[in-house]
């Protein structure tokens, strides 16, 4: 119990915080300062659903999955063996942490790169399979509040269902803990790279990369996630690399100056509270459409 306390203690200490709002408010602004002069479609346009749900995500996400994941990291960080092979340290990537047990001997640079290359490439590939499973009929009620957004943007990141951080807690952070041993000092600079690339992911920014659209996700890749064409249904669910929608058949390359509406078909979601605090109000009750539509839509995700 100590050593929970002490994780958490160090997760929500008053730098970890400041250095997690600062990330989160920047990116945040940066990239609604590139949409609005390189964006793909009209600019802040139906913005106010997603102001009012991002709040509240950003708020009630990290409370809901801390306790879980720290348990779960606490819990493991006494194996030794097999079961921990990978000391995931990147130090040179948070220096403006104290930290009295980083000991002496810090990676460089380079092996620090290539250790979060690798976490991203295995994190990847277990998002990939949750996130398959999000677009079935067993998930599909919650993860339809965030394809629901027809005017995808950066603020769309975080108009998630709160039930979606539990599952991911233990659909990846526990596989993920049981291959890397992850140092708390550590989770608030992985949070901020992670948060900042998802925010690239759903900007709506006129960005394709071009050849390299194959190796690194980006703002055109999973825009065509988010296409409301039925062509681009259940396509593209990498979050870094496409290389696991190559393998397992779900990769959709998008064609040049490709860049689909976005939302779901016969669905009209405001974001209210009430779609946001009770987990299946989708399918229950649809806002703007009949129960029948909704029955349709979720057998054309399973």
């Amino acid at each position: 119990m100590e050593a929970f306390i002490d994780r958490f203690n160090t997760i929500f200490s008053y730098d970890a915080q400041l250095t997690l709002w600062t990330g989160i408010i920047a990116g945040t602004f940066a990239f609604m300062v590139l949409e609005r002069f390189f964006h793909a479609t009209t600019p802040f346009k139906g913005l106010g659903p997603s102001l009012k749900a991002a709040p509240l995500m950003i708020l009630v996400s990290p409370a809901v999955a801390i306790v879980p994941t720290v348990l779960i990291s606490d819990a493991l960080s006494s194996r030794d063996g097999p079961l921990y092979p990978i000391n995931l340290d990147f130090h040179q990537f948070a220096l403006w942490f104290s930290d009295a047990n980083a000991g002496d001997q810090q990676p460089g640079l380079a092996a620090s790169i290539i250790a979060i290359l690798c976490y991203l490439l295995l994190s990847d590939f277990f998002y990939y399979w949750f996130h398959r499973l999000q677009h079935t009929r067993l998930l599909w009620s919650q993860h339809r509040l965030h394809h629901s957004d027809k005017h995808l943007n950066v603020l769309t990141t975080h108009r998630h269902h709160w039930l979606e951080e539990p599952l991911r807690v233990m659909i990846m952070i526990l596989p993920m803990s049981l291959i890397f041993e992850i140092r708390t000092v550590h989770l608030v600079v992985l949070t901020i790279i992670i948060t900042q690339w998802v925010y690239l992911l759903h900007a709506n920014l006129r960005l394709s990369f071009g050849p390299l659209t194959s190796i690194i996700a980006g703002p055109q890749y999973h825009r065509i996630h988010h296409s409301i064409e039925a062509g681009h249904r259940n396509k593209n669910f990498a979050t870094y690399f496409p290389v696991w929608d190559i393998l397992f058949g779900t990769y959709y390359r998008p064609a040049p100056g490709e860049f689909p509406a976005t939302g779901v078909q016969g669905t009209v979601s405001e974001a209210s509270w009430r779609e946001i605090i009770w987990p299946f109000t989708f399918s229950r009750r649809e806002p703007s459409s009949s129960i029948n539509t909704a029955q349709r839509l979720d057998a054309e995700q399973d």
